[in-house]
């Protein structure tokens, strides 16, 4: 099966998925679980970006089974399984991009939330911060689409987080520069970097005011 062309889920997922085996690793209790949960997003992925051709028996088989060894392993997992599943269904009927992307979203951050809750960390502000940096990038790509600088202030909320000590969020002030752009694919690039600037700063020791670091 192909892989879309569209290569941003598959970037944030993979990012995302490295971020929270980092997390694992740093807290010394890194387990197969982690990394269980996270193989039906992929294969999901998959799913999602296939519009035309006929889904194969056996990729439906396969992630029927993971989807049932994930919640015996992590019950809560059904809650961002749930808003991916919401995220394909809202996609098919042709919903709109914001609200696609919205769940899609939500789905990415709250399994960055259960890798680090099996991992022992008990706080939600890393996937809360992940879930305003990453919805960020759709007003960015809109503001490109319509040549519309307004669109991409959104991008605000999160550089704000400058402010309070969250140092690399600064850099969603570039999203302000997106319409300009005439190539798509800078913007793809761009969006990438961005984003492993903002997992790096994480895993280097990212700071969460007042409780220390993750």
């Amino acid at each position: 099966m192909k892989i879309s062309r569209e290569y941003g889920g598959w970037v944030t997922a993979s990012l995302t998925f490295i971020l929270s085996l980092s997390l694992c690793f740093k807290s010394g209790r890194i387990s197969i679980v982690c990394i269980i949960i996270w193989i039906p997003v992929f294969i999901g992925l998959i799913f999602f970006d296939n519009n035309k051709d006929e889904i194969p028996v056996y990729m439906k088989i396969t992630i029927v089974i993971l989807f049932v060894i994930s919640l015996f392993l992590y019950i809560y997992i059904i809650i961002p399984y749930s808003f991916f599943l919401s995220s394909y269904v809202l996609k098919h009927k042709r919903m709109k991009n914001y609200l696609v992307t919205l769940t899609g979203i939500a789905g990415e951050s709250l399994m960055l939330a259960v890798s680090m809750s099996i991992s022992g960390y008990s706080s939600f502000y890393v996937p809360a911060l992940i879930f305003i940096y990453l919805y960020g990038a759709e007003f960015g790509v809109q503001s490109f689409i319509r040549r519309n600088f307004y669109v991409s202030l959104y991008n605000i909320l999160p550089a704000i987080f400058f402010i309070l000590g969250y140092s690399a969020f600064i850099i969603c002030l570039v999203r302000l520069s997106y319409f300009k752009l005439k190539n798509i694919k800078i913007l793809g690039v761009l969006e990438t970097m961005l984003y492993a600037i903002i997992i790096i700063s994480i895993m280097a020791g990212f700071k969460i005011p007042p409780f220390g670091q993750v």
